[in-house]
């Protein structure tokens, strides 16, 4: 794991452990105490992951500075702006992708921060995440779940239907990701005999379904 550093509210970071996640702003920091020692928590926005809460202590950042002298190291010929490649770009202005990130951060693909929080137990994480399996693409469980993701009364004053339905789907494509990794990391505890009693007490169907789904791809 990279050496610890403290990061301010706006640093650019890379999770060296998620570099599918994409390049993150740190939009909140709090001082803690872990294991004795000094660290922080974060919630971390990524260009491909959303909003993500982070122990210092545990998740590998660096800063996307860091990253780009350590690219140029190896390679003199490196350009700064491909390790953003995978970050939203827009046509406008001088391609400045932070200023594209910031308005595009996307609130219909955005999990629930519980998933990610590595003070919640793993039961717990899981237990949100399963909770989520009561939103689907009917009408009204739609309009429900754009209600809760955008704190709009009425989505629809903000979106159309069919922007509802894409956003529900990548939401959807990145819960079930989420699911298996949870579950993942129970199978590495050690603590895949809990899968039957996590599974007896899930009462929504699609969730059990996806129960179902996933442990069959561990």
């Amino acid at each position: 794991m990279p050496e610890m550093r403290s990061f301010s509210r706006g640093d650019v970071v890379v999770h060296t452990g998620r570099p599918m996640w994409g390049d993150g702003i740190v939009d909140s920091v709090v001082n803690i105490i872990h294991d004795g020692k000094a660290a922080q928590r974060l919630i971390v926005k990524f260009s491909n992951e959303g909003r993500v809460t982070l122990n210092t202590a545990v998740a590998p950042l660096v800063s996307k500075e860091a990253v780009i002298a350590m690219n140029h190291q190896s390679n003199p010929r490196f350009s700064p702006s491909s390790s953003a490649a995978s970050a939203p770009r827009t046509g406008g202005g001088n391609g400045d992708w932070l200023s594209a990130f910031e308005k595009k951060e996307h609130e219909l693909h955005r999990l629930p921060d519980a998933l990610n929080d590595p003070f919640m137990s793993l039961s717990d994480r899981i237990d949100v995440t399963l909770n989520t399996y009561q939103y689907s693409k009917d009408s009204r469980m739609l309009i429900e779940w754009a209600i809760v993701q955008t704190g709009l009364s009425d989505p629809m004053t903000k979106y159309t239907r069919h922007e509802l339905e894409v956003g529900f789907d990548r939401y959807a494509r990145d819960r079930d990701v989420a699911l298996r990794d949870l579950l993942r990391q129970l199978k590495q505890q050690g603590r895949l005999n809990e899968f039957d009693s996590i599974r007896r007490k899930t009462k929504l169907p699609a969730a059990v379904s996806a129960l179902d789904r996933t442990r069959n791809q561990l």
